[in-house]
C-alpha cells in the first residue's frame, strides 16, 4: 500500500524521504476514480503538477509545506506550466464527481480514503 516516492509506479501512500512525510496519491486516485489512467491521463497530470510543487517546496517545512508560501510561489513560478494541464480534474471537483473531488480535497492525511479508492473496500 505505501511505496517510496522513488518508485516506478506509486501506491496509495506515497513515502517522500526527503521531508520524511507521508502523503496521499492524490493523483493515482484521481486516475482511477475517472478512468483515466493512461501517461497523459488525468491523474497523471494532477500527479506531476504536486510532483513538481513538491520540488520546488523541498526546502519548506515538511510538516506545514505552505507555511513559507511555498505552494502559490511554485504554482506562479517553476510549475506554472503543469497548472493549466492538472486543471483537467477541476469540473469533477466544483459540482461534478464527489469521488474526485475526495481525491483531491481530502486532507493530506486522509490515507484510509484514498487507500479504499484505490484498492477497493467499503467506503
Amino acid at each position: 500500500m505505501m511505496t517510496s516516492d522513488d518508485a516506478p509506479e506509486y501506491g496509495p501512500i506515497i513515502w517522500r524521504a526527503a521531508q520524511q512525510r507521508f502523503e496521499v496519491n492524490q493523483g493515482g486516485c484521481t486516475a482511477v476514480v475517472l478512468g483515466d489512467d493512461g501517461e497523459n491521463g488525468c491523474g497523471a497530470l494532477v500527479q506531476a503538477l504536486i510532483e513538481c510543487i513538491d520540488a520546488a517546496c523541498a526546502s519548506c517545512d515538511p510538516k506545514a509545506p505552505d507555511a513559507c508560501g511555498c505552494t502559490t510561489a511554485a504554482q506562479a513560478g517553476p510549475c506554472k506550466s503543469f497548472v493549466a494541464p492538472a486543471s483537467c480534474a477541476t469540473p469533477f471537483i466544483h459540482g461534478g464527481s464527489p469521488l474526485v473531488n475526495g481525491c483531491i480535497t481530502l486532507p493530506r492525511g486522509d490515507y484510509f480514503s484514498v487507500a479504499r479508492t484505490l484498492c477497493g473496500g467499503a467506503p
